[in-house]
């Protein structure tokens, strides 16, 4: 009991010290969460290499949500928008992009190598997203190497990518050529 109290303590004092507020009841947790902190580390920097591929004279960037969400409460509703949303040259065409960054592929014995790159929920926000807002949605997932630097890379409207869990060989119509320079891309 008091081995219990005094790894308290300490925590406590850690914590006052460095200025670190943390409830955390688990080491599991902190993984967990570490994990978490990964994964939304790695998706800002998917994001930051494809909105950089664009070129900043033919597409304006317009807006860039956060993921924001406290857990247990939720997030804005905009955080279930698409990413990146872009204006094209000609001042009249917007388009929207979600990026997506996945370390590997997964192999379903049934379909082969398989990317599931959203939830249910979300493919749907997206989609209604693109119908509500009259505005095209394309989906730009990255596949190993790392976030600011992906091995492959697949960027399609969503209507056409049609499915949450998407097929390897069904996104080879979507692959792009890399690498892609800086600047090196612009949609009409």
């Amino acid at each position: 009991m008091i081995l219990i109290i005094m790894r308290a303590l300490l925590n406590y004092i850690f914590q006052k010290k460095t200025g670190n507020i943390v409830l955390k009841k688990a080491s599991e947790s902190v993984r967990t969460e570490d994990r978490g902190e990964q994964w939304a580390l790695d998706g800002l920097n998917f994001e930051k290499y494809i909105i950089t591929r664009f070129s900043r004279d033919g597409n304006r960037l317009l807006d860039w949500r956060g993921d924001k969400y406290i857990q247990g409460y939720g997030g804005p509703e905009s955080s279930g928008d698409p990413d990146i949303l872009f204006m094209t040259r000609n001042e009249r065409d917007r388009f929207a992009i979600e990026c997506k960054y996945r370390s590997h592929w997964w192999n379903s014995p049934e379909h082969g190598p398989c990317i599931e790159w959203a939830r249910e929920d979300q493919f749907k926000r997206y989609v209604g997203f693109e119908r509500r807002r009259a505005i095209t949605v394309y989906i730009a997932i990255g596949v190993g190497g790392n976030p600011s630097d992906p091995n492959e890379l697949f960027i399609g409207r969503i209507e056409n990518i049609k499915y949450r869990v998407a097929r390897k060989y069904h996104l080879e119509k979507f692959r792009m050529k890399l690498p892609i320079p800086i600047g090196g891309l612009e949609f009409a």
